[in-house]
């Protein structure tokens, strides 16, 4: 009976859905709004690390959200460069972002010299270690 009731559970999921279905397709990439995204997303850090950058729990708490969103733009990111066609089109994109993206980097980098508040905290750092990259 048990061997029955195993066989059973084995062929229940085939059987139910006609078996098994070729993966979905990932929708296109729109490489204009994911270049917008990302300079959006790397604005929000330079205004969370000024905004907090004398209060090192909450900058912590603060990055954390703001790099768990990161990651899903990210990802779709190196899903991008796996398209020639769509990688190259995202770098066009993106360098309609290339000033503002400089300023806020500047921006981080002034917030966190060698004096600043969170600059050596030991969370601050291990959140900053854990951004997401291309």
């Amino acid at each position: 009976m048990r061997a029955l009731v195993l066989v059973m559970l084995a062929l229940v999921p085939s059987l139910g859905c006609g078996g098994k279905r070729a993966p979905a397709r990932p929708a296109p990439i729109d490489a204009r709004a994911l270049a917008a995204e990302l300079a959006g997303e790397l604005a929000e850090v330079a205004t969370v690390v000024h905004a907090h950058r004398d209060d090192c729990p909450t900058l912590a708490g603060a990055l954390r959200g703001v790099f768990a969103r990161m990651r899903d733009s990210i990802a779709v990111a190196h899903r991008a460069q796996l398209d020639d066609a769509t990688a190259k089109q995202l770098v066009i994109e993106m360098r309609a972002y290339d000033q503002e993206t400089a300023r806020h980097t500047a921006a981080i980098a002034a917030d966190f010299t060698a004096s600043a508040t969170c600059a050596h905290d030991r969370e601050v750092r291990e959140v900053l270690m854990s951004m997401p990259t291309l």
